[in-house]
């Protein structure tokens, strides 16, 4: 047996796959298969009055047993990558045993209405004489059964399943059954436990890996040493590997870094990569891309293989390539490296997101889609739950989305008041220029945190302490006041910006004028409002496309229509144009409503 499963693995290996997805791969297969031959035997009994291959009891439990068995492997395979695809899965699961139970029933009532008809004295004058009667009748029957059931069922699917958060979670939290080998819990490089010796068998005792994810419960009288001899050495083993795997991937990821195969996504700070580095804060070169698969794969081997015989060095005992010295930070390069970094947030990938446009820094969320300009779409409810909910105004703080996008915003926030800090230290030949740039950023990330969440906490450049953040209430300024410092920062912006960028990506004086009406028609201040975009609009720089929808072609990018657009994303080299293409035009709101409302009349 032993042998067989060596052999199995190893034909799996080849495949490139493990035994859960081969296993649910199969039983998938079948279970379309099967579903199909249902389907087409309904169609006979619907066209023809009668079954061609009636199942038995025990061929339907082993037809019904397939998706499920398919589901409970698949919860531990590499086709359920995210809870919404465990859901998905389970939706199409769950419709193949519809069909199959409808089937069942279906066969079983034509099967029992031909066994009467037969058992009728006369069936066959009666099935000569009357078959047009009959073969209706039948299929009537055929039809039944699918045409009631299908709609409650499907609306009970889709509306109870995926609405209810009790039902849905304990979906996402179910872990199937695992089929893979258990022995991968043991071994020099796991975190297994021994504790001494049985004294029945004399075998070691030990705890596997595993296990360790399990509640532990030790019995003993006080002063046994439960504490010291069991629990101490397990947290210390945990606790040993956890700090070795970090400290060899920042010893990765710095010799990445060096060798010039990969960059830093973002300045980070020292104190930030030591606390909190890993592997996704690096982005491999695009002409790297194959050396820098290579060099980590054999890092990895490396570093398992010396698990057990190295200590760890010192990741921050190698030059800093995440942090600027005050020094450093005076450098015109470096400066401008901040100002980037603050620019990025706009449509950058700062977390595990798959796509830009899942990106915590994203508006298609809470722009696009929640307005009628966009669908979700996907593969129903069940694809990116947490966007359809959004979609339908279903607001619950459980959703990911909502605290992903705080933390973009603020995160943005906090680059634009680290830049200011070190802008106002410095004598940059640009310095009051990039100050402009920034107050004017850090106004748009606080204009979308107030109409988004509206009680917001504030801080600006004067709060350096990190650790102070959590203390900064969000009562601490009233919705007016906020609205006040969001309109000072934009004005600062429209003293301070040029009237014209040599970069397109750069806010410009009419740009921050534009924002300024945009608070203005938020606070109802109506004429101060109409003042602003006659300013703009009276520029002579903007104007209107004759066709709204032609503003959304490649070639009217940084059109007159544009005041200001997000040229590139921070996800290169996974970024389509596709996805740019999403975001090139969401701030041209800034003008164009106010633009509509107060030429029009005059016109």
């Amino acid at each position: 047996m032993v042998n067989l499963l060596k052999a199995i693995d190893k034909f799996l290996k080849y495949l490139k796959t493990d035994r859960n997805t081969f296993l649910t791969y199969v039983l998938t297969l079948i279970s379309a298969y099967l579903v199909v031959d249902r389907i087409v035997e309904m169609l006979m009994m619907i066209f023809t009055g009668m079954a061609v291959s009636y199942w038995g009891p025990i061929t339907y439990t082993l037809a019904l047993a397939c998706p499920v068995f398919a589901f409970l492997f698949s919860c531990s395979s590499k086709f359920v990558d995210s809870d919404e695809s465990k859901l998905a899965l389970f939706d199409v699961y769950l419709i193949s045993i519809y069909i199959m139970i409808v089937s069942m029933f279906t066969q079983f009532t034509n099967q029992f209405g031909w066994m009467l008809f037969l058992s009728v004295p006369n069936f066959s004058y009666i099935a000569s004489n009357f078959y047009n009667l009959i073969k209706p009748a039948f299929s009537a029957v055929a039809l039944y059964l699918p045409l009631t059931t299908f709609y409650p069922v499907i609306k009970w699917l889709l509306m109870t399943v995926h609405d209810t958060k009790t039902i849905y979670e304990s979906i996402y939290d179910y872990k199937g059954i695992s089929l893979a080998d258990k022995s991968a819990s043991w071994g020099a490089y796991t975190c297994e436990m021994s504790f001494g010796t049985d004294k029945v068998n004399g075998k070691t005792v030990k705890i596997a890996e595993e296990k360790r994810f399990y509640p532990t419960l030790v019995c003993g009288v006080s002063g046994a040493g439960k504490t010291s001899l069991l629990f101490e050495p397990m947290i210390a083993k945990d606790i040993d590997k956890k700090y070795f795997f970090r400290e060899i991937s920042k010893e990765m990821g710095f010799t990445a870094l060096k060798t010039g195969i990969a960059t830093l996504n973002c300045p980070y700070s020292n104190d930030y990569i030591n606390a909190n580095f890993n592997l996704n804060m690096i982005t491999p070169k695009e002409n790297k891309l194959n050396v820098y698969n290579t060099y980590m794969k054999k890092m990895i081997i490396a570093a398992c293989a010396v698990f057990a015989l190295t200590s760890c060095s010192d990741f921050l005992e190698e030059t800093p390539v995440g942090e600027l010295t005050p020094e450093q930070a005076q450098d015109p390069n470096n400066i401008e490296g901040l100002i980037i970094s603050a620019y990025s947030i706009l449509d950058g990938q700062m977390d595990d997101a798959s796509s830009g446009l899942n990106s915590g820094c994203s508006n298609w969320q809470f722009g696009d889609v929640i307005s009628d300009d966009t669908y979700k779409g996907g593969g129903g409810t069940g694809d990116q739950n947490p966007v359809h909910l959004m979609e339908i105004f279903h607001i619950d703080p459980t959703i990911q989305d909502y605290n992903r996008k705080w933390l973009a915003l603020y995160e943005g926030v906090n680059r634009c008041n680290q830049a200011i800090r070190i802008l106002k230290g410095s004598d940059y030949d640009k310095k009051e220029t990039r100050i402009a740039e920034m107050r004017f950023l850090r106004a748009h990330f606080y204009f979308n945190l107030k109409i988004i969440y509206n009680q917001i906490p504030y801080f600006d450049e004067s709060v350096s302490d990190p650790s102070a953040f959590a203390s900064i209430s969000n009562k601490e300024y009233t919705s007016d006041q906020l609205w006040e410092k969001i309109l000072n920062d934009f004005k600062a912006a429209y003293e301070g910006l040029p009237d014209s960028q040599p970069d397109v990506a750069r806010p410009c004086k009419m740009t921050a004028r534009a924002y300024m009406a945009k608070v203005y028609l938020f606070q109802g201040k109506w004429q101060e409002c109409a003042t602003a975009t006659d300013e703009v609009i009276n520029s002579g720089k903007y104007q209107l496309l004759p066709d709204f929808r032609n503003i959304f072609l490649p070639e009217n990018d940084n059109c007159p229509e544009i005041l200001f657009s997000v040229q590139a994303s921070t996800m290169a080299p996974r970024t389509t144009t596709t996805e740019i293409r999403a975001t090139v035009c969401y701030l041209r709101e800034a003008l164009i409503p106010t633009m509509v409302s107060f030429v029009l009349p005059k016109t």
